[in-house]
């Protein structure tokens, strides 16, 4: 039987979240790491390392897209190019009464993270985030005859490799009562920030050569529409294959982050860890009603995990923020000081 703790507060946890007007244009940025960043000597690294820099300040996520592509959506003076690139955006929100299994599934393979990978191998079939959002961005620049301009919008955190999923709640439009010619311009530069948060996603992506047998991790997001609008639900996966002399026939360990916010629950983050068929989740939520709600609920998913033939293993939820990740020393400079 799983002893269930009782709800405390986030006992010695580190603030990771930023305040909400923190971004690279508000002049706060991210902080730099203490060490001094060291040039890599490979120069593939030296050209991946200015990429993530040059993206870490012109980033920015989906849901202030999202939101002012739904306003665009509805302008019937619209050119059908246009309209026909918005919409195969629109397209790619997983809407929130149809989220399950067969459905995450379908959202993670299109979310971006795996373009080029399906470019190479030949096995691309549309319907993937990324793609989607370049054809967009070549339309609006089309139309426009301009390149993007950067985001002016407070932006989230920047997806640098080791920092902790962080989901986006909905955003209001602002591209909605423009003149035609504004609100394109405002939707190119929506659209170009978010693929620069996808470059640094993917970055966050790749194994690091610096740390032998490092955990393979993704981390990828996903649009979610709910009836508030559309927020994003941030991934982690990480997959665990390092055994210790003598354990070689041990299951690999795979650990799942999650992070939502949608009101009135708030910030929610959540980190399930999957050995074999054991599994422990630990929940975090910001808001007092929506940790203690969570923490009723325990006993419920003890039981759902026992019915899908898992052994719940420890199953926590405590009232705080996240734990504070740690930046690769040289991955991400602050560009704003």
């Amino acid at each position: 039987m799983v002893t269930i703790p009782p709800l405390v507060s986030g006992y010695g946890v580190v603030q990771q979240r930023t305040h909400p007007d923190a971004s690279p244009q508000s002049g706060q940025g991210t902080a730099a790491p203490a060490a001094p960043p060291a040039t890599p000597a490979d120069p593939l690294l030296a050209l991946l390392d200015a990429a993530l820099k040059s993206a870490a300040v012109r980033q920015n996520g989906l849901a202030p897209l999202y939101a002012d592509l739904t306003a665009l959506a509805t302008r019937p003076d619209l050119p059908p190019a246009m309209r026909a690139a918005v919409e195969a955006v629109l397209m790619l929100q997983l809407p929130a009464d149809e989220l399950g299994a067969q459905a995450l599934q379908t959202a993670v393979a299109r979310s971006g993270l795996f373009l080029e990978a399906a470019l190479a191998s030949g096995q691309f079939g549309g319907g993937d985030l990324k793609a989607a959002l370049i054809n967009l961005r070549a339309v609006l620049q089309s139309f426009l005859g301009v390149e993007p301009e950067a985001s002016v919008r407070a932006a989230p955190p920047p997806p640098y490799p080791g920092a902790p999923p962080a989901g986006q709640p909905p955003s209001p439009a602002t591209a909605g009562a423009l003149p035609l010619q504004s609100a394109v311009a405002q939707v190119l530069a929506d659209t170009d920030a978010a693929l620069n948060r996808q470059t640094m996603l993917q970055v966050a992506s790749l194994p690091d050569a610096r740390v032998p047998d490092h955990p393979h991790r993704l981390a990828l997001e996903i649009p979610l529409l709910t009836p508030q609008g559309t927020a994003v639900v941030a991934l982690q996966v990480e997959r665990d294959g390092r055994r210790a002399a003598g354990e070689e026939d041990k299951p690999s360990v795979w650990r799942i982050g999650f992070s939502v916010h949608l009101d009135p629950a708030g910030p929610i983050h959540a980190r399930i860890t999957q050995t074999g068929p054991h599994t422990n989740v630990s929940i975090v939520a910001e808001r007092v009603a929506s940790a203690q709600a969570l923490h009723q609920g325990l006993p419920v998913l003890q039981a759902m995990l026992a019915e899908a033939a898992l052994e719940p293993g420890e199953l926590n939820c405590r009232l705080g923020a996240p734990e504070k990740g740690t930046a690769a020393p040289g991955r991400l400079l602050d560009r704003a000081t």
